[in-house]
């Protein structure tokens, strides 16, 4: 999975978007592995992806090149929610699986109203929900990317966890992944300076 952003570009110059966009670029990379041969590596279970065009005009660029809303933010959190839900329980029943074998679930940044609707929708304790929102910031498709760089960096993470990750976009789209954590090897992390 590789992404990159220049979401602070979509900010309306003086708005509250100027204060949660952000850039960035991540990595994080699955090779299969036989996990009787390999118990360290990981590997990705299932993944699920859904598009819904009834809302695909809820969020648009406008013609200044920044994003613009036409609901209210209480209204996209909540659909961001049940989206991600929705393709989550989806994913996890065609496995036989539940949440309850889910290690962390790592989800789009959004805002953090999405990040609380999602804690509430899943029905989670807030401490399996891993997010580094509050660092970098929205940073859009690159944010799954870079939290589980961050969460495997500071050991949060661990080979062999389960790890769900899911994000939704405008359009309307949703998306999620199934899948566990490789052991990391190599040359691991590294960031570029600006």
């Amino acid at each position: 999975m590789i992404a990159s952003e220049q979401t602070s570009a979509r900010a309306r110059p003086g708005s509250r978007g100027t204060l949660i966009l952000g850039d960035a670029a991540g990595a994080f990379v699955l090779e299969r592995a036989d996990p009787e041969r390999d118990p360290g590596g990981g590997r990705l279970i299932d993944y699920e992806l859904a598009s819904d065009g009834e809302h695909a005009r809820i969020m648009e660029i406008s013609s200044d090149g920044w994003v613009q809303t036409y609901i209210p933010q209480r209204e996209l959190c909540a659909l961001a929610a049940r989206s991600i839900m929705e393709v989550a329980s989806r994913m996890l029943a065609r496995n036989r699986l539940t949440l309850a074998d889910v290690t962390w679930v790592v989800p789009h940044s959004g805002t953090a109203g999405v990040q609380a609707a999602i804690v509430r929708a899943l029905e989670l304790p807030a401490d399996r929900v891993l997010t580094n929102y509050a660092d970098v910031g929205n940073v859009s498709s690159a944010s799954i990317p870079v939290a589980l760089d961050h969460f495997v960096a500071t050991g949060q993470i661990r080979p062999g966890d389960t790890v769900l990750s899911a994000a939704v976009g405008g359009g309307w789209y949703a998306a999620a992944a199934l899948y566990t954590v490789p052991e990391v090897t190599g040359g691991g992390r590294r960031e570029v300076p600006a």
